[in-house]
């Protein structure tokens, strides 16, 4: 158990199998769980728990790792402040399948060339907060396979709900949880897609009344890009001085 720590738990170039068991994990420093590199696997459950309400990131992983990470459905994320989940360069299979409640700064964030398989269970949930904020946020992704089966919630003064900057031909990008409003926002921003030469769906439905902060207060905003972009059972309220 760790509690107002330094560095959390730390999995440094390993090739390793890391079996991670009733663990806790609270306000560590430099954030919960983070791999660096190499190619170890690593599952984290059975009534484990990372709660991070200080900066950092409750996972992150980067430079290149190439292995599997699976949080179990009995792992527990709970984040206020910071980013919850964070990729950087993550080019292995990553299965986030425990009761992850993420807010804060940011709740899923997938950058730099990461070309892995990511997939983000039912129970995760996202909640944009303050204007600054990106609920789910990718940018420069390679050749990954990013299937999102959450919730994402903009409350009332929050930031953009999605932010998909740059993505390369071969990436595909899902959003496929069937519940009512499974992306929905009222007051806060919108989404964002620039430049994605990947294909991009949304089968889950989407709501975004009165978008007013964010990267671009428009509802739905798409630029540049070759991919496919498909949105189903969308709605999308303008105040009356905003414009699609």
């Amino acid at each position: 158990i760790i509690e107002d720590g330094i560095s959390g738990i730390g999995i440094l170039d390993s090739t390793a199998q890391f079996t991670l068991t009733d663990v806790t994990i609270t306000d560590s420093l430099f954030g919960g769980l983070s791999v660096r590199g190499g190619s170890a696997n690593v599952d984290f459950g059975q009534n484990s728990r990372i709660n991070q309400s200080t900066d950092g990131f409750a996972l992150l992983v980067f430079e290149d790792h190439t292995g599997t990470i699976d949080f179990m459905t009995d792992s527990t994320v709970t984040t206020t402040n910071g980013v919850g989940f964070g990729f950087n360069a993550a080019d292995g299979v990553y299965n986030l399948n425990g009761v992850s409640t993420l807010s804060g700064d940011g709740g899923i964030s997938i950058i730099n060339n990461s070309s892995g398989m990511f997939s983000f269970g039912s129970n995760t949930s996202l909640t944009t907060e303050i204007p600054a904020s990106t609920a789910f946020f990718v940018n420069n992704l390679g050749t990954a396979q990013v299937d999102f089966n959450g919730s994402i919630t903009g409350e009332n003064g929050g930031g953009n709900l999605v932010v998909i900057d740059t993505t390369v031909a071969g990436s595909t990008i899902n959003f496929n949880n069937m519940g009512p409003n499974a992306i929905s926002g009222d007051g806060a921003g919108g989404i964002e897609i620039l430049a994605a030469a990947g294909d991009v769906a949304f089968t889950t439905p989407v709501s975004i009344q009165n978008p007013v902060n964010g990267v671009s207060p428009m509802g739905i905003r798409i630029l540049g890009g070759s991919g496919n972009i498909d949105f189903s059972d969308t709605s999308v309220n303008l105040p009356t001085d905003g414009f699609n």
